[in-house]
């Protein structure tokens, strides 16, 4: 990873749209998903291995909401 390397996390319920997303953004050599999950809690755990610049977060999610997070 470069400096310029914008690491993102993203959280969201439902598979087809995080692929969507990270599929989406593919193209962009620039954007490094470092942080895939499925609920805010998912996101929490994750998140202090790899810390994001960019977190892209669902407000509604089972378990443990964006709002919760």
């Amino acid at each position: 990873m470069t400096p310029d390397t914008l690491k993102v996390a993203i959280a969201d319920d439902h598979q087809i749209f995080r692929s969507g997303v990270i599929l989406s953004l593919k193209p962009y050599s620039h954007i490094k998903f470092v942080l895939e999950a499925s609920n805010g809690q998912e996101l929490i755990d994750g998140i202090e291995k790899d810390i994001p610049d960019i977190v892209l977060l669902d407000l509604r999610m089972p378990e443990m909401d964006g709002i919760e997070t």
